[in-house]
């Protein structure tokens, strides 16, 4: 996306010419990106707040339902055979869709929990990007 709109940018400072109402320039475009990123980081921040702050069930959902899905994977495949080896209990069978919630789930906890850790870096980093560009700015116009 960013390539895009540097292209765009770029072509945009290269003709020089004036554009009408239609058209806008470079900082705008870039503006407009970066209010609509920092926008979403502020809903996914005030997501990760609210559960965070909420009841301890709340908070430890997604431990909670890796651990039950690992029960049932043990008792699938371990405790499942024993019983049915010694006592005729039948066996349960895992389909294809339980694997794939469980992938599903899997990648939401690990991309979950990720962005829990990494969104308090990130937006420290695009603060610093901000100052810093906003100094330069100052700079040039000096």
């Amino acid at each position: 996306m960013r390539k895009v709109i540097n292209a765009i940018g770029n072509a945009i400072d290269k003709t020089g010419e004036a554009f009408d109402k239609n058209f806008t320039s470079k900082e705008e475009i870039l503006t407009k990106v970066n209010e609509a990123q920092k926008s979403l980081q502020d809903a996914r921040q005030a997501m990760l707040l609210a559960e965070a702050s909420g009841s301890k069930l709340q908070r430890n959902w997604r431990p909670i339902l890796m651990l039950a899905f690992g029960f049932i994977i043990i008792y699938s495949v371990v405790v499942a055979p024993l019983l049915f080896h010694y006592l005729q209990v039948p066996q349960p069978e895992l389909t294809p869709d339980f694997w794939d919630v469980l992938k599903l789930s899997i990648g939401g906890y690990v991309i979950g929990r990720s962005g829990e850790k990494v969104v308090p870096g990130v937006t420290d980093a695009v603060k610093k990007y901000r100052r810093r560009r906003h100094e330069r700015k100052a700079e040039r116009e000096n």
